[in-house]
């Protein structure tokens, strides 16, 4: 999945990046992410100079890869009218070494405003290329429906109504928002009847955990991407709140990530999940087929990949179908549902997921109604 702009963190990104920038805060969740295009071109609004920079990229770019088979989607824009509060915005405090991100951010009046004019601008660029294979989306985020089931935000119900693809961001549990979501997003005539990719969850402090919402969605149909896989120089061990509140030690339970940075599974217990789910959808039983003596291991260079199709639908050619993946890491299984670890863009270059676990194939993608009927087969990639 290639994400083209991103709304998060820093603002006002440079470069090449100056010296007193290349260096992370220690114990801080993604303290040197940047936003792409940025707060300066963002206040650009509907100029010629801002078309001069920016559409030339998002057209390139699209007509590049808009009909490559290895990629899965293009996210224009990730959460395009993100307020940055707590880090880069007004709102809270910060610990003394995120002090100086403190009001950087445009008022969340002044993003929102500016978003709503470059979005479908946005859009329009990438679809000037021509007719391309690869499906295009903004994802919704924020939980941003009401009691009613309404959406809050008119701009978030422009993306839904423009994508090809529905996908949304979710960190809630799966009794406090997850499933509320998906059920909003199903029963809707609007919405319901194209494929729905969650592209961002899990995080289990606030109660995101792969189990059981990693098996709802396959119930569903509803393809997922979790955040983070190796915890690393980002350090989104650590939760949104490390810029706000000091830690002294690293986080129990992990905000994201999975994986140690030796390959080690970060928790037992979703290695287990895994393993049991895996076991279970293929009609196999769990103890027959891995015992709970096996330990995974760090992954070695012979890593094999093998695939299975389920409920699968097409739109206009577009093949989708969630999978499980099973991978062979030194004679041991470890399987997961087509997840990854998301990367952004940083100061407008492109950006790749981690892992690229499934594929599309398309004739047009329009974002009209789909249909679930059509059952086909994709070669695995």
């Amino acid at each position: 999945m290639l994400v083209l702009f991103d709304g998060c963190w820093d603002p006002l990104p440079e470069y090449p990046i100056p010296a007193d920038k290349k260096h992370v805060y220690s114990r801080v969740h993604n303290s040197r992410w940047v936003q792409a295009p940025g707060r300066k071109i963002l206040e650009m609004a509907n100029s010629t100079e801002q078309e001069m920079l920016l559409k030339p990229y998002v057209t390139s770019v699209v007509s590049h890869f808009g009909n490559d088979s290895r990629i899965l989607l293009i996210d224009l824009f990730n959460e395009p009218d993100s307020t940055n509060g707590d880090f880069y915005g007004t709102k809270g405090k910060r610990i003394p070494t995120t002090r100086e991100a403190y009001g950087k951010e445009l008022s969340p009046g002044e993003k929102y405003d500016a978003v709503s004019n470059l979005i479908p601008r946005i859009f329009h660029w990438a679809r000037s290329v021509g007719p391309i294979e690869v499906p295009l989306t903004v994802a919704i985020y924020g939980n941003d429906y009401n009691h009613k089931m309404v959406l809050r935000n008119k701009l978030h119900d422009w993306y839904l109504s423009h994508s090809d693809v529905i996908s949304f961001h979710n960190y809630q549990a799966f009794n406090k928002g997850m499933q509320k979501q998906v059920e909003f997003l199903l029963s809707s005539d609007q919405y319901g009847n194209r494929p729905i990719i969650c592209s961002e969850y899990m995080s289990r402090t606030t109660g995101s955990t792969f189990s059981p919402i990693l098996g709802y969605l396959y119930s569903k149909n509803i393809w997922a991407f979790n955040w983070g896989l190796v915890a690393g120089r980002m350090q989104t061990q650590y939760p949104w709140d490390s810029w706000n509140r000091i830690y002294k030690i690293e986080p129990d339970p992990w905000h994201h990530d999975v994986l140690f940075p030796n390959g080690t599974p970060y928790s037992r217990e979703e290695e287990l999940y895994f393993h049991t789910y895996r076991q279970q959808e293929r009609g196999m039983d769990q103890e027959t087929q891995y015992s709970k003596n096996n330990i995974f291991k760090a992954p070695s260079a012979n890593i094999t990949k093998q695939g299975e199709r389920r409920n699968i639908i097409t739109h206009q050619g577009v093949i989708f179908s969630p999978r499980i993946f099973t991978f062979t890491v030194e004679s041991q299984l470890y399987a997961a549902k087509v997840e990854a670890c998301i990367a952004f863009s940083v100061v407008g270059s492109l950006s790749l997921v981690a892992l690229l676990l499934a594929r599309f194939r398309a004739k047009s993608p329009t974002g009209k109604m789909l249909t679930k009927n059509k059952q086909t087969v994709l070669s695995d990639h």
